[in-house]
């Protein structure tokens, strides 16, 4: 073996291996432990946000449901007693009693105070003639009776419905409703009618829950104000009037609410979020062990194969992956083969110059020292004799030591 031979074996077997701290696959594991946790804060994250947004949305659509079913409730209570009050005047005995100058007290009065005491909401029923003067009324609502006598000239300038808002004292919608002859069509009278909203208005608003409440307005104007000292956004507004006479009324009712929209994430999409960041997290890990395990295995052969004394270029495996791995050993087994190559063309070069040298002392000895001619080889720098044949020692007479020594 030759020198450089032994120093490759020597560097080969001395080569260290890592410590199990320091190993490739520890810090490949590492690495994708520390990525399985990014991932999982992020999905996490992401997870939450999502959630966030989809029950924010959930809660604006159940907020705009109940907004629905308010404003369906309200309308659907004006509007009843707005109806009941519209059949009521076209009731025969309603324009038989505008003629009906002796009898009708003594029917009409009792009938009218049957309605109003059934009714919570629908009260102060009057009914008047064609000329505005009022002929039976249930009760009288203290000061309005200016409205009342504005609302009476409209419907019978205009011979149509008409309505007329109050909010003073108790906000209430004064309606009014002419009343025809059933032959002629003419208007003969007047029915009005108070619509008590106040009192529709605080039984819904205690119906519903305590972090939300409504307002109503008319015209922009305020009618029904929201809870005081409520703080919140509009989160819905709704206009509201009746499919039939529009222009008795018109509301717009917008919901409040004050609720925390964070506050509604579920808990069930929080626990499956931290889950399946868990599995995603112990997932990315089982994974990466398993890629980190497969590359140091190989490269803890191509280790070996490098680390025996005399290495091979057949040893030094390539899976066929085409990888930086197979590179790597492409170019060891390149490198292998060329040195194996080297080392027999020089092995050749100094077997062929051994033979050279031995033929050339065989010819130097056949020609310096069997030659019959004296031949003395000398030092250009002191002259003293080197070397001498044996024909220059029979020609001087001296043993060849005794001419070296000269």
């Amino acid at each position: 073996m030759s020198r450089f031979d032994d120093n490759l074996a020597m560097s080969a077997i001395s080569t260290p291996s890592p410590s199990a701290g320091r190993s490739l696959e520890h810090r490949i594991r590492r690495s994708a432990f520390a990525l399985a946790l990014v991932i999982a804060v992020v999905f996490g994250v992401v997870l939450a946000a999502v959630g966030l947004i989809s029950a924010a949305r959930v809660q604006s659509a159940g907020k705009a449901a109940n907004l629905r079913i308010l404003a369906a409730s309200i309308q659907g209570e004006i509007n009843q007693k707005i109806d009941e009050l519209h059949e009521l005047s076209r009731s025969p005995l309603m324009w038989t009693a505008i003629s009906d100058t002796v009898g009708r007290d003594a029917y009409l009065r009792p009938y009218l105070r049957d309605i109003d005491s059934a009714n919570s909401f629908l009260r102060h029923l009057e009914l008047s003639d064609y000329r505005g003067r009022p002929l039976v009324a249930t009760a009288k609502r203290g000061g309005a009776e200016n409205e009342r006598n504005a609302l009476r000239r409209r419907v019978l300038e205009t011979r149509e419905p008409a309505g007329l808002l109050l909010r003073s004292p108790d906000v209430s919608l004064q309606v009014g409703f002419p009343v025809r002859d059933p032959y002629s069509e003419d208007v003969v009278g007047v029915l009005i009618g108070e619509i008590l909203l106040e009192s529709e208005f605080s039984a819904m608003s205690r119906s519903l829950q305590q972090d939300s409440a409504f307002e109503v307005k008319a015209a922009e104007v305020l009618v029904f104000p929201a809870a005081e000292g409520m703080p919140g956004a509009i989160v819905a507004g709704m206009e509201i009037a009746h499919p039939r006479f529009p222009g008795l009324y018109r509301f717009q009712i917008n919901l409040f609410d004050w609720g925390n929209s964070w506050s509604v994430f579920p808990v069930r999409t929080a626990g499956g979020a931290v889950v399946a960041a868990i599995l995603l997290a112990w997932l990315i890990w089982r994974v990466s062990a398993g890629m980190a395990s497969r590359l140091a295995g190989r490269l803890n052969r191509l280790a070996d194969a490098v680390s025996v004394e005399r290495p091979t270029a057949d040893a030094i495996p390539i899976e066929g992956n085409g990888d930086e791995i197979d590179t790597l050993a492409g170019a060891l087994r390149k490198s292998l083969q060329n040195y194996a190559d080297a080392t027999a063309n020089l092995e050749k070069e100094v077997i062929e110059r051994t033979r050279k040298l031995a033929a050339s002392e065989a010819l130097y000895h056949q020609a310096f020292h069997v030659n019959a001619a004296v031949k003395l080889i000398l030092d250009p720098e002191d002259g003293r004799i080197v070397e001498a044949n044996q024909a220059a020692v029979d020609y001087y007479g001296y043993p060849r030591e005794r001419l070296l020594a000269m």
